[in-house]
């Protein structure tokens, strides 16, 4: 029996370093949204969902090296054929049970964790992670570190999510708002009626996304 294999996320972290272009008082406002149950359930499966697209479309592990080739022995063999493997695809997988027992764990404040649903799954991903050899210690499973996601898609994956629930704009309209806020709050000598137009629009949208309508 293998140990928990097990992916934890700090979405305060990762979304502080998602919008760490944005001002300070940008990211108070919209902080409270990452705490949220419905945000992190999202989260949590945009994070599957991109951990088995790498491994099964992309065929590159957590840190964008492409996986190791088939052993000339496994492509000689009869489960090769009958799972109508293709050698130049490394995709971790033979039934897709392993990909599917993936889930999201809600853990306390604003953090998940990705996990595998039963032990059997759970060992065959940590088979993958860690290779496996024999007790004589050849090698029988080379190294494919499959679960997890390099930093820039972590924060890709917040900063969408982010924008997805503050009030339903796309990524354009709440970048412009953000920059527009940034550009006239520096001016202290008038507030003209393009400066208030837009901190009102922002306001509303804020108020809308945080309100979970």
């Amino acid at each position: 029996m293998a140990s928990k294999v097990k992916y934890q996320l700090n979405l305060r972290g990762i979304f502080n370093r998602a919008f760490s272009d944005k001002s300070a008082g940008v990211r108070r406002q919209l902080l409270p949204i990452i705490s949220r149950p419905e945000f992190k359930r999202v989260v949590g499966q945009r994070v599957i969902n991109e951990i088995v697209k790498r491994t099964t479309e992309l065929n590159i592990d957590k840190n964008d090296i492409p996986f190791t080739g088939y052993s000339t022995s496994y492509k000689e063999s009869d489960n090769f054929a009958i799972y109508g493997k293709n050698e130049g695809k490394v995709d971790l997988k033979l039934t897709g049970e392993m990909h599917s027992s993936m889930v999201s764990v809600e853990k306390f404040g604003a953090n998940i964790q990705i996990e595998f649903v039963d032990q059997f799954n759970n060992d065959k991903a940590h088979g993958h992670i860690n290779g496996t050899r024999t007790k004589a210690g050849k090698k029988l499973l080379p190294i494919r570190d499959f679960f997890g996601l390099p930093k820039e898609a972590e924060e890709a994956i917040i900063k969408q999510t982010v924008l997805d629930q503050s009030g339903g704009a796309g990524e354009f309209d709440v970048d412009l708002l953000l920059s527009q806020l940034q550009v006239f709050s520096s001016s202290s000598s008038f507030s003209s009626p393009l400066v208030v137009a837009t901190e009102a629009t922002f306001s509303d949208v804020l108020s809308e996304g945080l309100s979970g309508n």
